[in-house]
């Protein structure tokens, strides 16, 4: 067997030349021949123009795990211009594969650059190219929608929408938060899948009775990382508040008896304290670890290898495992049955 790529480019396409272009590029290259398609997904991801072509090579890479059609969803910066797309085809073909049995059709990526009404109603024109049949998500990597955005053109498209609560903050993703519950559509977060191990170790943890009795009446917390603008795992921090009922929320955290800080620091740590006792937490790069501190002295330990490296593993973990009901309930607990204002 042999792979093989087929490249097809075409500016100023129309959207219904496009339509019935794509069925024969593949077909074309390989003289007639129909592949047999091994795509197990739609996956659509939504880039700034200016950074699309930064994509390719990783949409490429996702189908190596996941081999699916890619649509990678480009609208041009608005302005008077003719309805047109730009788009690039790749084609992953595997060939040769023995007497009788025709190429498979590994994977598709359309890198795709909207112009004038097709970049403002992409939604509408995205449908024909999605396969009912197969799970469809929507990775969204531009700003956040706003609450007039077309939520039930969104929920007719793709079953699921990809944020990262870490690049913008979970209340800047509000509106799509609300809107996945009143039209069934499936949220599923990065930021989620990096805090597996952070949630595991706590939970682990909790069944020593002084860790969760730190944990349960905390009267100092410190949270220290690279970058004092944003809070590390704000998903997780959620869950923890949550279960915990500290009720929190996201930060500044306000609370009358728990004393929460954010400060700088060389990596991710979480201290929680309560008397001569402390619970610290810490990435420690390879692993996490979770130290039960007494008057300055470590009295038990837990480690937890990391789960993921990187966005690219991130995106795979969160592809493989689905949306995580687990997420949602932290959502609707801690943000769309909150009294007060974020």
């Amino acid at each position: 067997m042999t792979q093989r790529s087929i490249r097809w480019t075409k500016e100023s396409v129309r959207g219904p030349e496009l339509l019935q272009h794509l069925p024969s590029i593949v077909p074309q290259a390989l003289n007639g021949i129909v592949p047999i398609s091994a795509t197990v997904m739609t996956l659509g991801i939504y880039v700034e123009a200016a950074h699309q072509s930064d994509w390719i090579q990783t949409a490429q890479q996702i189908a190596q795990t996941h081999p699916a059609r890619i649509l990678i969803l480009s609208p041009a910066p608005s302005g008077r211009t003719e309805d047109r797309i730009d788009v690039d085809v790749h084609a992953a073909i595997e060939e040769n594969r023995g007497p009788g049995r025709p190429p498979l059709l590994l994977s598709e990526c359309l890198a795709m650059t909207l112009y004038g009404r097709i970049a403002d109603y992409w939604l509408d024109w995205m449908q024909p190219l999605i396969r009912s049949d197969l799970p469809s998500y929507l990775w969204w990597l531009h700003a956040p929608p706003t609450e007039r955005f077309r939520w039930d053109l969104l929920s007719n498209t793709f079953d699921s929408v990809i944020i990262d609560s870490q690049a913008f903050p979970l209340d800047h993703w509000l509106p799509l938060i609300t809107a996945s519950e009143d039209y069934g559509i499936g949220l599923m977060d990065l930021d989620w899948i990096r805090g597996a191990a952070f949630r595991h170790l706590l939970a682990e943890s909790a069944d020593d009775a002084r860790a969760l009795a730190i944990l349960e009446e905390p009267d100092h917390v410190v949270v220290t990382s690279r970058e004092t603008t944003r809070w590390p795992l704000p998903s997780s921090w959620l869950w923890l508040s949550w279960k915990l009922q500290w009720k929190l929320g996201l930060p500044p955290c306000h609370h009358p008896t728990i004393d929460v800080q954010h400060a700088h620091g060389t990596a991710s740590v979480w201290q929680f304290s309560r008397g001569d006792q402390s619970l610290v937490l810490s990435d420690a790069g390879e692993s996490w670890s979770l130290h039960l501190v007494e008057n300055h002295a470590v009295i038990r330990a837990w480690e937890e290898p990391r789960w993921t490296s990187g966005t690219l593993d991130d995106l795979r973990r969160l592809l493989t495992e689905g949306p995580d009901l687990l997420y949602r309930e932290t959502l609707q607990h801690s943000l769309l049955e909150r009294t007060e204002p974020l």
